[in-house]
């Protein structure tokens, strides 16, 4: 899964998956009515290990789907099972090859010298959409489900804030929690975000692009 990710430079950190950690995942997965291999618990423990080792470098890990849109970054962010892999689907019929899916499900954001880039990560949802492709960061975009398509700038912090709390993957260790709130405050005040109310139509998409873009 790693493979389209490998370089010869030298890392910047190293992490690794302990007997211990795979341990506490198979606790927690102990309910689930599936049954998770050894190999895919190491893959959790690791991309957990590095959601908190990148917080020391000005980026996080969002719980999101990152398209890029005529090589700009638009993150669609929601709960589980509200659609977010539907809506970037009618976004590549729609716009064809104008769009790029970078990362269905956890892009990497990053903060550059005062602007944020979205990137692919090797951990990209079970349809394993994703490309090793960094693209500046245009806009964030939370979808609730609605009857009718429409969509609005988000302007109070407070309700960014506690949007991003549920996708953002959030650390334990005091000294990086601090680091994650510094992040996501810097990106709130960066990056324009929008909420979307959509239904699963072509036109959802073409509401979107319209509200982030403006009317072509």
């Amino acid at each position: 899964m790693c493979s389209e990710y490998l370089t010869d430079e030298a890392p910047l950190f190293s992490v690794g998956a302990d007997e211990e950690h795979k341990e506490e995942l198979r606790k927690f997965f102990l309910g689930s009515s599936q049954v998770f291999s050894d190999a895919f618990l190491e893959s959790v423990a690791v991309q957990e290990k590095v959601c908190a080792a990148v917080l020391d470098y000005d980026a996080a890990v969002f719980h999101a789907a990152l398209i890029s849109f005529d090589g700009q970054g638009i993150a669609f962010a929601a709960p589980s099972g509200t659609g977010k892999t539907t809506h970037i689907k009618l976004w590549q019929r729609l716009y064809g090859d104008r769009v790029e899916i970078i990362n269905g499900d956890k892009p990497l954001f990053t903060l550059r010298s005062g602007r944020f880039f979205a990137s692919g990560m090797p951990w990209c949802g079970k349809e394993n959409w994703g490309c090793n492709k960094t693209v500046p960061l245009k806009a964030i975009c939370f979808i609730d489900r609605a009857e009718h398509n429409s969509i609005s700038p988000l302007e109070d912090n407070r309700e960014i804030m506690s949007r991003l709390f549920l996708q953002l993957v959030m650390p334990e260790e005091h000294r990086l929690m601090v680091k994650y709130l510094d992040f996501a405050n810097k990106l709130i005040n960066t990056v324009p975000f929008y909420l979307l109310r959509c239904n699963m139509d072509l036109s959802a998409a073409q509401t979107a692009h319209d509200g982030i873009f403006g009317i072509e």
